[in-house]
């Protein structure tokens, strides 16, 4: 065998590496190009849009003049809760009929009394259901964010699997021929240039297994996130009750705490969804995340999908509250004049 008869099958050994890796890429964009298409293809909001005023949201607990009788009744955070749902003269109200009872137990003021109870109780429980409503859209958005990203490391995990099956491959072929190839003596030894040529190749794929980042273009014209980081003075997605909580809850544990939207911000930046380290990058994240979409890697997916954890988390929480108000509502003593003397 002569040196120009082993040119030849390399050069198609060549053409052939270069058409299947070709052939390799041509198929995972077709993957990608319809997953795109596929999960942008949102369902988690069915049309809920608000649209009320700044006056349609109470103003903040701090500014009303409330009765002693009914700070005594009620914690800070019940009140909070009432506020937020528009009841606070209903309580006001609710306390008036209690003493009025106690004063003068006829039937007319427990009627009176019931009806203002069902009522409080009514709204409370309307409360609930928006707030349940709000945290199932969040949840659906969470849960497709993270499913987009695990798709994405499932194909990074495969890309990654086949190139290193490919190194293996490539290295034991390319032993084995120069090994061959070292013992003929009339090939004045084309071997060493064959295992530059491997070590070349077994190099490619190791770059291209740590360059192994997958991208996804994804779509959110509806942005959630979007909202809580602009703090407008109203809402097209969250109703007045849970805007109002967002913006005006503080704990009392501080003399000058946040906001939760303020705080769940603040929650972003410490934990480095929004990196600090580059100003440019930290821009390119806030339009990516706060935008109406753009290209997504797994990571930045996935701290997409913990901001809506922790969006939901907080959300929730003004359940805790509800059922504190209703509970000091429904206390004891307000339940024995409910509950007539047998």
């Amino acid at each position: 065998m002569t040196k120009k008869g082993i040119g030849k099958p390399l050069y198609i050994i060549a053409i052939l590496s270069i058409l299947i890796g070709l052939s390799s890429c041509s198929i995972f964009k077709k993957d990608k190009l319809h997953a795109s298409s596929f999960f942008n293809q949102n369902s988690c909001y069915q049309d809920n849009v608000y649209h009320y005023q700044k006056q349609d949201i109470p103003l903040p607990l701090p500014e009303l003049s409330l009765s002693d009788k009914l700070k005594d009744r009620f914690n800070h955070s019940s009140l909070q809760a009432a506020n937020a749902i528009g009841i606070i003269d209903l309580l006001e109200e609710y306390l008036e009929k209690e003493e009025a009872i106690r004063q003068n137990s006829t039937l007319e003021n427990r009627i009176e009394f019931l009806e203002l109870s069902q009522v409080i109780d009514q709204k409370i429980n309307l409360a609930s259901l928006e707030i349940s409503a709000i945290s199932a859209q969040i949840d659906c958005e969470d849960e497709r964010i993270s499913q987009i990203a695990s798709m994405l490391r499932d194909n990074e995990s495969k890309r990654e699997k086949n190139l290193t099956i490919g190194a293996i491959v490539v290295g034991a072929a390319g032993a084995v021929v120069t090994g061959v190839m070292a013992t003929i003596d009339n090939l004045n030894n084309p071997a060493e240039y064959l295992g530059i040529a491997v070590g070349l190749t077994e190099a490619t794929f190791g770059i291209m297994a740590l360059n192994n980042e997958h991208t996804l273009t994804l779509k959110h014209p509806v942005n959630i996130l979007k909202e809580i980081w602009d703090g407008k003075e109203t809402s097209t997605i969250f109703p007045p009750s849970i805007w109002y909580y967002l913006n005006n809850y503080t704990s009392t544990n501080q003399a000058s705490s946040l906001s939760l939207r303020e705080g769940l911000i603040e929650n972003w930046k410490d934990v480095e969804q929004l990196d600090n380290r580059s100003k440019r990058k930290k821009q390119n994240l806030i339009t990516l995340y706060f935008g109406d979409g753009g290209t997504y890697n797994a990571d930045q997916l996935e701290n997409r999908a913990n901001m809506y954890d922790q969006l939901e988390s907080i959300i929730k929480l003004m359940k805790q509250n509800l059922k504190s108000l209703l509970s000091q509502v429904q206390s004891p003593e307000g339940d024995s004049i409910r509950t007539p003397a047998a």
